[in-house]
Formats: C-alpha cells, sequence, structure tokens
C-alpha cells in the first residue's frame, strides 16, 4: 500500500469481529472499540499473533476502558441496549474527530456516527451480516446505514443483490468455519475421520442452532414430533438433541417445553436440552455431533453452519442459512423450502444411512478448504485500491 491507512473498528456486540479486525490488520493499524472482542483478548482466548491493534493516545485508552464499562452494565441489565448502542456511537465519534482520517468500519446498523463527526472520517465501511428485507425492523436503519457508506462488504454475493441499486464498491467476503484454530484450545478438538468409523450403540447426536424462531425453533420441533410417529425412526434406541442456546422468547420456550413434555409422556428415547455453550464447549459438542441441523429463517451467512462444515459435520441446512459453499447431496441436505415434513424426511435419511453420512464426511474433508476464514481475508484485499 503506498500510504499508511489506520481503521476504527467499533463493534457493540461480539459477532465475527476478531476475523474482521485480522482482515484488517493485513491492510493497516486498527484501533479497536469492541469491548467482547477486548476482553476475549485480554484473557488470552484468542490468539494476537498477527493482530495490528494499536492504542494510540491515553484519550483511546479511556474510552476503551469506558466501552467495557458499558458493555458489562449492558449484560447486567443495569443498561439497556438502545442506551449502550447509543453510548458506544458516541464514543466512536468522539474517536474519529480525536484522530482525523480514519477508516471506520461497522457492523450493518448498530453504531450511528454524529454528521459532525463525518467530515473527519477517510472512509466508511459497512458490512452487512445479517440479511433484511421491507418487512424487517431494521430495513430501513440498513438501507441509511448502506446509503451513508462509501463501501458495503456482506458475506454472500445473493445479500450484494439486494443493494445493486447502490452505485458504490461491493465487496462479497464469505465467512469461515475455523475459528476454534485461532484460540488457545483448538488442539484439543478432535479429528474427524473422512469415513465414519464403527462404533457401538451410542446415543445419536443431532446439534441444531434453533433456539429461536427466526432461526426456525418452531419448524424443527415440528420435524421431531412428525418422526415421533415414525416407527422407523423409533428404532434407534437413543437420540440426543442439543440446541445451542438459550431458548428466551416466550412463545419458543412454550413449544420447547411441551415437547418436553410429550417426550416425558411417550418415555421417548430422545434427550433434548438447550444450553448457551462457551466457544471451547460448543466446538467440542460440534466435533461429536452425528448431524447439524439449522433451519433457519433469516441470516447473512451462519457462521454455526460453517463451523459445523470445517469439522466435518453432515448437515441439514435451509437456503436462507446463506451458506454458499453448501452443495446439496455432497455436505449433506439442503431443504427446498423451510418446510417441517422435508426437515423430518432429512434427519430421518441422515439417522439410517450410515453410509451416506460416511460419503458425507469423506467430501467435507475434501472440500475443507471452502470452510475457511482465509476466502474472508483475501475477499477484504478487494479494498486496497479503494483506501
Amino acid at each position: 500500500m503506498k500510504t499508511r491507512v489506520s481503521f476504527l473498528f467499533a463493534n457493540p456486540h461480539g459477532h465475527h469481529s476478531y476475523f474482521t479486525v485480522a482482515a484488517l490488520s493485513r491492510l493497516g493499524s486498527v484501533i479497536l472499540l469492541c469491548p467482547p472482542l477486548q476482553l476475549q483478548l485480554s484473557t488470552g482466548r484468542l490468539q494476537v499473533e498477527g493482530l495490528k491493534i494499536v492504542t494510540p493516545t491515553l484519550y483511546v485508552l479511556f474510552c476503551q476502558l469506558l466501552s467495557v464499562l458499558f458493555f458489562l452494565l449492558y449484560k447486567l441489565r443495569l443498561l439497556t441496549e438502545r442506551h449502550y448502542l447509543d453510548f458506544l456511537s458516541g464514543l466512536s465519534s468522539s474517536i474519529i474527530k480525536s484522530h482525523s482520517g480514519l477508516v471506520w468500519v461497522h457492523y450493518q446498523d448498530y453504531l450511528q456516527l454524529s454528521p459532525c463527526s463525518r467530515q473527519f472520517v477517510r472512509k466508511d465501511i459497512c458490512e452487512l451480516i445479517i440479511d433484511s428485507n421491507p418487512h424487517q425492523p431494521n430495513w430501513c436503519t440498513t438501507q441509511s446505514a448502506v446509503a451513508n457508506a462509501d463501501a458495503v462488504v456482506v458475506p454472500t454475493s445473493s445479500m450484494s443483490s439486494t443493494y445493486l441499486m447502490i452505485s458504490k464498491p461491493v465487496v462479497v467476503a464469505p465467512y469461515g468455519g475455523n475459528k476454534a484454530a485461532y484460540t488457545q484450545f483448538w488442539h484439543a478438538i478432535p479429528c474427524q475421520s473422512p469415513c465414519e468409523p464403527p462404533r457401538p450403540k451410542t446415543p445419536f447426536t443431532i446439534v441444531a442452532r434453533s433456539n429461536s424462531f427466526r432461526k426456525g425453533i418452531d419448524i424443527f420441533l415440528m420435524a421431531l414430533d412428525a418422526l415421533l410417529l415414525n416407527p422407523i425412526f423409533c428404532e434407534y434406541p437413543d437420540i440426543e438433541v442439543c440446541i445451542c442456546g438459550l431458548v428466551q422468547e416466550p412463545d419458543a420456550l412454550e413449544l420447547l417445553t411441551n415437547f418436553k413434555r410429550r417426550l416425558e409422556a411417550t418415555r421417548s428415547a430422545i434427550a433434548i436440552s438447550a444450553i448457551q455453550y462457551s466457544q471451547s464447549d460448543y466446538s467440542l459438542l460440534l466435533a461429536k455431533a452425528d448431524l447439524f441441523v439449522m433451519p433457519s429463517r433469516l441470516e447473512g451467512s451462519s457462521p454455526a453452519a460453517l463451523e459445523a462444515l470445517w469439522l466435518g459435520i453432515p448437515c441439514v441446512l435451509s437456503k436462507e442459512c446463506g451458506v454458499s459453499q453448501f452443495k446439496h447431496g455432497r455436505h449433506g441436505i439442503l431443504l427446498e423450502s423451510n418446510d417441517s415434513v422435508l426437515l423430518a424426511d432429512a434427519i430421518l435419511l441422515a439417522l439410517h444411512s450410515s453410509p451416506l453420512r460416511a460419503d458425507w464426511r469423506s467430501s467435507l474433508a475434501q472440500d475443507r478448504q471452502l470452510f475457511t476464514w482465509q476466502n474472508y481475508f483475501n475477499a477484504y484485499r478487494q479494498l486496497v485500491d479503494f483506501l
């Protein structure tokens, strides 16, 4: 690069912040205003090699410490999300005004700069991390964030088509699934064999990222309900269903509670849980899974699905999961429509076809590079000329 570039990466939540900072570090230095990531890096949970994170002044350090305080208050529910976002937006504007010429990198519409601070920005890069449409509550604010940006980054080409009317650079930067390789515990994750080894009749483990209506918890539970009536499904002695993430929506929690009651009434061998796993526990759970299921209604590109694919776990996904690298019939099953009957059929096929699962695992082992974050890093390099 001919000129030195400094970025302010600001994000109130975790998401895939680490990899955006890693991508930006390949282009210049980064001022970080992302409390969850700041805490992860300070506790040594993620690797810091290769990251060009700088704290140029005591004022920036003060803002960073203040952002962590706001984040902790938010997590303790002593601060609403709206107030937390407003505070971080104000800190972002303040840092930009005190360090003219920064490239501001942010996700979606979470944070907004004050009008007077925009004149000090070198470039505004907005990365969209979840798809939107006119029926979504964030549609107008997302459109506004895109309109104010100088360049837009999206995880899939299908998302880029939503914003083709915007006359500015659009970079497709696909996510990866090898997050565990950038943590301090990745060596503890057991490697998957391309072929499923013979084993005794242990529980068939289904990992599902479906803890909300947006992620299709109702579709998933309806599919399991349908399978309970199928005698072929009931031939399998033990099935362990792990829903990843707490179920907090009242209607979703009621669905899960009622399903558990039906399991108890029928004395089914199915065990179901809904747990918020740490990153290390989640990766270890995925590594021993037989099948990953995600009937999501709306995503950008699902990091959870990508992580399962990188670990070699066959998947049943909805098209809305946004994993463009996923190949139907080679890596698992891509549902034609987000329908509980189709999902039940797909789960039943995977459960009772060990050779098919072995073929999927073998294909995933061959295609593992499709699901790494290196593709995301390479895409960000396209911004060099723009900067």
